[in-house]
């Protein structure tokens, strides 16, 4: 989980190339574990940077591979969080039915 973490502070300082080397490592390494969350979370911040570069088709392909792997993560309120980033994202390229999609599923899960 710390490379995703790590892969964040590249985001935010513009180190898109770098975050993309993290984010693919700790998906491989979650893929060799068999870790869906490490998975997951490694997708998750993958779609947050393909928005971010405006690139919509990896954007949802990213947002899909997430909820392929759920778990734990999933059933709690994280799960509801990653469900409001992937409305932000997908809004963010420009996927308006997408983006209410995983808002309104993420209303749904609100406590």
């Amino acid at each position: 989980m710390f490379a995703s973490f790590h892969a964040e502070a590249l985001l935010y300082v513009g180190r898109f190339d770098e975050a993309d080397a993290v984010l693919a490592e700790a998906a491989a390494i979650g893929r060799s574990l068999g870790d869906h969350r490490l998975q997951a979370y490694a997708g998750w911040v993958a779609m947050r940077a393909a928005s971010m570069r405006g690139d919509a088709a990896a954007t949802a392909r990213l947002a899909r591979e997430v909820e392929r792997h759920p778990g734990d993560w999933f059933d709690h309120p994280t799960g509801a969080e990653f469900l409001a980033e992937a409305a932000e994202a997908m809004a963010r390229v420009g996927d308006a039915g997408a983006a209410e999609g995983y808002a309104a599923r993420a209303s749904e899960r609100r406590l």
